[in-house]
């Protein structure tokens, strides 16, 4: 079920997972990022709500390499992890500097819906953060949501 929500003047949507999906399962939010405009957005979402629930932000940024060789692979995987660090810090500077949240910054090479999924089951999130159009192929979102079983809110 998806329900929109309004907050500070900003509108959400919550998607209810499954039954099973508990807000203080966990201690950590996951804010997958890929550094368009909504970005900003949605970290500030996660942000808004790891202070309510006194939560740990994780900022997911996922990549793919498509080099042809091991060599142009490795400098294509260095130039794309400074190049996101770099937009990190940006973002950083213009919503982390000023809240009191702890939050770490990953990057990961992968498609998005499974390093999401990935991070799911390896760590104990309370709550997914997500930009709706991440993911641009609906079937497979649907399927990402299906197999989660956390809190998701999506921002339009």
């Amino acid at each position: 079920m998806i329900k929109q929500q309004s907050y500070t003047g900003h509108t959400c949507y919550v998607c209810l997972v499954s039954t099973t999906a508990n807000l203080t399962a966990g201690n950590t939010i996951l804010c997958p990022v890929d550094f368009s405009g909504n970005s900003k957005k949605i970290l500030h979402w996660a942000i808004v709500m790891a202070q309510q629930l006194r939560a740990h932000v994780t900022v997911l940024y996922a990549y793919r390499l498509t080099a042809v060789t091991n060599v142009e692979a490795l400098q294509l995987k260095r130039k794309m992890e400074e190049d996101a660090q770099q937009r990190f810090v940006q973002l950083e500077r213009e919503l982390f500097s000023h809240v009191a949240v702890s939050y770490d910054f990953k990057t990961e090479i992968g498609f998005v819906n499974d390093r999401i999924e990935d991070h799911t089951r390896k760590n104990n999130l309370s709550m997914l953060v997500i930009d709706k159009h991440i993911s641009h192929n609906k079937e497979n979102f649907d399927n990402l949501l299906s197999r989660i079983h956390v809190p998701v809110i999506l921002i339009p």
